[in-house]
């Protein structure tokens, strides 16, 4: 029988909704166990079976009145149980809401839409369209000459005119005047420089003064004397002054002569020059941050690629994978504890001859604390030691349904981690026990994580926080599969800060 405290009804679905649809929708609230859906003549409506009560009224709270295919769902608890008390006394909390104004709907003859000035427009009359005398009774009146003939227009009258009196300016002889512009060039000086200005109808010419007035006059004579005063002094002041002979040129003043560099310089040279050779303390440290950089580059290229991908890394080059465990080590001294001494302690209690498999094992150190009272196979990218077996976490070398825990402590890397689980799901027996430790920070919403773990056939029977950096979750293998590549199914890269 399902608890009805962990169940919630929903109503108001649009046809196209689907039992599918409403379980991907509130698997986001939490676990799912189960969707009932019922279609009936009178309506349609749906109940959600949760695994953990809390989920209810977090799903209530957010999805209720929550608009799907256009419809407003309706989510409650189910009637007469204590989550439905709880959710009455919430609802009176809150403030009422408004429900946005509903537009009126159209008039039986349809909208109607404005005319323009310009649908009912009418061409331009002129004036004898106005007054009507001359066009319509020019005939009878024979105000413009013969009677047969209609009355020209009166812009037609003007141009007549215009082009009678453009005729006689084009043949009289008084219209005819010289034009500056084409010839002044002839008629002028090379000298000189001429300025036309044009205002309306009257002519203006400008000549200015000649150009030779305005320029000095060059006087080469006076460069040359100067030169032959500066000889003369030359030769004067080496006849009176005796000779000086220079001093021989040492080898310092020589390269000071030839750098020729300011005493800024000169003083970081000799610095440069005074600084005693490094130590061999000083030269570990800087091997020390080189290879912590190397660390922090591998540690980033581990969480941002498939696990196929990290495993033909490491099989080329087989010095990175130790450099990334030797700074591993480094970072985990820093730490206040460690999830695999909590993993050491679980297995201790248990009853011995159980198979265990250490998946991301890195130095085997659970196979050695629990090896004698377990049948421990350490897995790794690379076989440090010989208790490891180098393959990929996707690919185990082990047959199906023979082991009996499997452990991901802090060696759920890179982006494939859906295989990873069902791998080890594979390998295990049926209620076999699948443990994952990891850094709290990784985890976006742990209710999804835990909810599509759960859908690749496991049951979530523990969850608890060791103190305030990690995680630690145990399922037992259940069921069947739901999805491959359930939605939640991700966690952020622990990447770390550049000291």
């Amino acid at each position: 029988m399902d608890d009805p405290e962990a169940m919630c009804y929903i109503s108001n679905l649009s046809d196209k909704c689907t039992a599918d649809l409403i379980e991907e929708l509130f698997v986001q609230m939490g676990p799912v166990k189960k969707v009932v859906w019922k279609d009936e003549a009178s309506h349609r409506y749906a109940l959600v079976v949760f695994k953990d009560v809390e989920s209810v009224l977090f799903a209530v709270e957010a999805l209720d009145e929550i608009r799907l295919f256009g419809q407003p769902l309706s989510v409650k608890p189910k009637n007469g149980t204590a989550q439905y008390e709880k959710y009455e006394q919430w609802k009176r909390t809150q403030p009422a809401r408004i429900a946005p104004p509903v537009p009126p709907p159209p008039p039986q003859g349809g909208w109607v839409v404005p005319q323009s000035r310009h649908d009912n427009h009418q061409p331009r009359r002129s004036y004898d369209d106005n007054h009507g005398g001359h066009r319509q009774n020019w005939g009878q009146r024979q105000s413009w000459g013969h009677p047969q003939s209609a009355p020209p227009h009166r812009h037609q009258q003007g141009n007549e005119r215009m082009r009678d009196r453009g005729a006689t300016q084009r043949n009289d002889d008084r219209w005819k005047r010289p034009n500056p512009f084409n010839n002044h060039r002839q008629n002028t000086p090379s000298a000189m420089k001429v300025d036309v200005v044009k205002k309306k109808k009257a002519l203006k010419v400008v000549v200015p003064i000649s150009a030779d007035a305005g320029v000095k006059k060059k006087r080469p004579w006076r460069n040359k004397a100067r030169r032959e005063a500066k000889k003369e002094a030359k030769k004067t002041s080496t006849d009176t002054e005796p000779v000086k002979t220079a001093p021989p040129a040492t080898d310092a003043v020589a390269k000071t002569k030839k750098s020729r560099k300011g005493p800024k310089k000169r003083e970081k040279l000799k610095k440069l020059h005074a600084q005693p050779e490094q130590t061999v303390e000083e030269k570990d440290a800087a091997l020390k941050k080189l290879e912590s950089g190397r660390f922090r580059y591998l540690n980033e290229q581990l969480y941002t690629m498939s696990g196929s991908d990290a495993y033909e890394l490491f099989s080329k080059d087989p010095e990175a994978f130790y450099v990334y465990h030797s700074g591993y080590a480094e970072q985990t001294k820093k730490w206040p504890n460690h999830p695999l001494k909590y993993m050491i302690q679980w297995l201790s209690s248990k009853t011995p001859g159980l198979v265990v498999l250490d998946l991301g094992c890195g130095e085997a150190k659970l196979g050695s604390a629990v090896g004698a009272k377990h049948e421990v196979h350490s897995f790794d990218l690379v076989a440090v030691n010989d208790k490891v077996t180098a393959c990929d976490m996707a690919k185990l070398p082990i047959e199906d349904g023979t082991a009996d825990i499997a452990i991901f402590c802090l060696s759920l890397m890179g982006t494939n981690l859906a295989e990873y689980i069902r791998e080890a799901r594979r390998c295990l027996k049926e209620n076999g026990i699948l443990k994952i430790a990891e850094v709290s920070s990784r985890f976006t919403n742990t209710k999804l994580f835990c909810g599509a773990v759960c859908k690749l056939g496991f049951d979530l029977t523990e969850k608890k926080r060791l103190t305030d950096y990690f995680s630690m979750f145990e399922f037992v293998k259940t069921g069947k599969v739901e999805s491959k590549k359930p939605f939640g199914l991700k966690l952020k890269p622990c990447l770390y800060k550049k000291r």
